[in-house]
């Protein structure tokens, strides 16, 4: 099984702007929300291509709920840690005339020494020997690289593969 692991998700505001610009009023031909997060997006290719997976992170607030209804409509097996923190927005700005893609995303809560713990308890619980756990996207603030990098030497321990690819504050990986 692949679990993918998204600390610091995003609802994904996507808006269709032909001929964007700065410093005037600009009209959207038309929107879409996704969830949004690497590991999100992960585990939809894994399961699109037939292998079973889990979606692990961190979810609170309006867009949170958001998420957690579209991924579980998309019968993606999740086990989400819900907390009063509001998870981020981020927007997508596409200009088809332009042929630009812009994002405004937002940094994300901080994130609590209990929450993490809490996606350590879910994770440990769920993996087996021979998994494979992605750690993908951008740390919470809050999170230290230090910690990552003790879940994937305590994984290995555990013979459970790692793969990494996080937006890093550190020289740690």
């Amino acid at each position: 099984m692949i679990i993918t692991v998204t600390l610091n998700p995003a609802l994904d505001k996507t808006v269709i702007l032909p001929g964007f610009a700065v410093n005037t009023v600009n009209r959207v031909s038309a929107t879409r929300l996704d969830p949004g997060g690497k590991g999100i997006n992960v585990s939809k290719v894994v399961k699109a291509l037939g292998g079973k997976t889990l979606v692990l992170g961190i979810l609170g607030g309006a867009a949170g709920g958001f998420i957690q209804a579209a991924i579980d409509e998309m019968s993606l097996p999740n086990d989400m840690v819900l907390t009063k923190e509001v998870t981020r927005t981020n927007i997508k700005i596409i200009d088809p005339l332009l042929q630009t893609n812009t994002d405004i995303n937002e940094a994300g809560s901080p994130v609590t020494e209990a929450t993490l713990e809490t996606v350590w308890h879910k994770l440990t619980h769920a993996v087996q020997p021979g998994d494979t756990v992605v750690f993908a996207g951008k740390n919470p603030p809050g999170m230290p690289d230090e910690r990552l990098a003790d879940w994937i030497t305590r994984l290995h321990g555990k013979n459970v593969f790692s793969c990494v690819d996080i937006a890093r504050k550190s020289s740690l990986f």
